[in-house]
């Protein structure tokens, strides 16, 4: 009776796992299911921004991702530790948690930078958070996608939880500090 009982909470454990580390189930989006996932970082980023001020934003981003983090971390460890998924391609397309925490990372960088962007150039064509949201998003898909040095090494070779989370820190921190650069470079010349 009690290993049926372990049996039937690590099964239920492994669902919740799946549904962690799928957004709840964005991940099986048949196509673009990385870029729909990255989609998750704007009501994140729009609540931060609604209820947060200016000075805040970022340290709130940054705690955020530090929970996705450890959740990501969790959740991926055991699904491939209870699904016995060993030998497959470790970040499976489904998975898109790390997608999520990659752009609060990025945004958690720059999204200061963004507000004074959108601010210095009237940026009004759409609401304020999505314009603010867009170059980030740009960014963070074109490194997560593109791979650049040591992107494209640690996603070939760290097959664990952390590798498949951290190739997108990675990509999060270089598509941040482009933002950041992007910044300081028009704020000399205008």
């Amino acid at each position: 009776m009690k290993r049926v009982i372990f049996l039937t909470c690590k099964r239920i454990a492994y669902k919740a796992a799946i549904v962690l580390n799928t957004c709840f189930g964005v991940g099986y989006f048949p196509i673009a299911s990385g870029t729909i996932g990255t989609l998750i970082g704007f009501p994140i980023y729009a609540i931060v921004r609604m209820n947060c001020d200016y000075w805040r934003i970022a340290v709130v981003l940054f705690e955020i991702s530090v929970f996705i983090f450890i959740i990501g971390l969790l959740s991926i460890t055991f699904w491939k530790n209870y699904g016995k998924i060993h030998n497959e391609k470790a970040d499976a397309s489904f998975i898109v948690i790390d997608e999520v925490l990659g752009i609060t990372v990025c945004l958690s960088i720059c999204s200061q930078d963004l507000i004074f962007l959108r601010t210095k150039f009237a940026i009004e064509i759409v609401d304020a958070y999505f314009a603010e949201f867009i170059p980030a998003f740009i960014l963070f898909r074109i490194f997560d996608i593109a791979k650049p040095f040591p992107i494209r090494k640690i996603d070939a070779n760290m097959h664990s939880a952390f590798g498949i989370m951290f190739d997108d820190v990675i990509a999060g921190i270089y598509a941040g500090l482009i933002v950041l650069m992007t910044r300081y470079c028009l704020e000399l010349l205008f």
